[in-house]
């Protein structure tokens, strides 16, 4: 299955980007993450679960371009509760196609998120996350 997460934080901790996301079904297994250094990210979540990270803050670009991993961290945040914690290879690849019809759908969803984002803020206090490792 392909989605894409359009409300998302990143977190720049002193080791590794966490990303927090929301909650999926199942258990995720042989995880990755492909990224070029542009404005999206892969993260193959499972073999039947694709994730596209839509707009990477420009701010992180460049770290996680150079990160070997970064850590995932899913959310339920009807819950308000962590299900899931775990580490992902970064995979550098030259280009990350999407096609434009998927890019022209999140770019859409990404306009009518950026007010969820801001309830995600409030919802997480970031330094109660736990540490992967």
């Amino acid at each position: 299955m392909l989605s894409a997460e359009n409300s998302y934080l990143i977190v720049p901790r002193d080791d590794v980007l966490t990303f927090v996301i929301s909650a999926r079904d199942g258990e995720p297994k042989g995880c990755r993450l492909t990224y070029d250094g542009g404005d999206h990210a892969v993260f193959y979540r499972s073999e039947n679960d694709t994730v596209i990270l839509d707009y990477i803050n420009p701010t992180v670009k460049e770290r996680l371009a150079s990160s070997d991993t970064v850590a995932i961290i899913e959310v339920d945040y009807e819950k308000d509760v962590i299900t899931q914690s775990y580490r992902v290879k970064v995979s550098p690849v030259k280009k990350v196609v999407i096609d434009p019809k998927t890019l022209a759908d999140l770019k859409k969803k990404r306009d009518e998120a950026d007010a969820e984002i801001e309830d995600m803020k409030n919802a997480v206090d970031l330094n109660e996350l736990p540490l992967i490792g």
